[in-house]
């Protein structure tokens, strides 16, 4: 229990320290939407409520803590897959290791490119 408190510490500070670099930017994907991330994601503005009017535009090709910040997603979908697995539950491990190929490395694919990077669609698409 206490390696698990740990851990979630770390990826809850880690993703908070990612959004205050950003100056607040978050992914707009969740694990319960079939959206799939752009390359510009739009994030809340300062007030962070109401209606979307003070939208802020990320783009993952320049603005490197949004780029990893959707890597991180993308690591703690395949994270609890692995744990989900582990314990057994293997159709929610498969659900947890497609949604990261399926929705939050497509919009990575530019900011790859732009990073001159190899990406890792075809490991991820394996292990899904």
């Amino acid at each position: 229990m206490r390696e698990k408190r740990k851990s979630w510490i770390a990826v809850s500070s880690a993703i908070g320290a990612s959004m205050v670099i950003s100056q607040g930017a978050v992914a707009t994907t969740s694990p319960h939407t079939s959206l799939a991330p752009a390359t510009l994601l739009t994030a809340p503005g300062p007030m962070m409520e109401g209606e979307g009017e003070g939208a802020v535009s990320v783009d993952l090709t320049t603005n490197d803590s949004a780029f990893l910040a959707q890597l991180g997603l993308i690591r703690g979908h395949l994270w609890v897959g692995m744990k989900l697995y582990e314990q057994g539950h293997l159709e929610m491990a498969k659900t947890h290791m497609k949604h990261p190929g399926d929705e939050l490395y497509a919009g990575l694919v530019s900011a790859f490119e732009a990073r001159d990077l190899p990406g890792f669609a075809k490991p991820l698409s394996d292990l899904a």
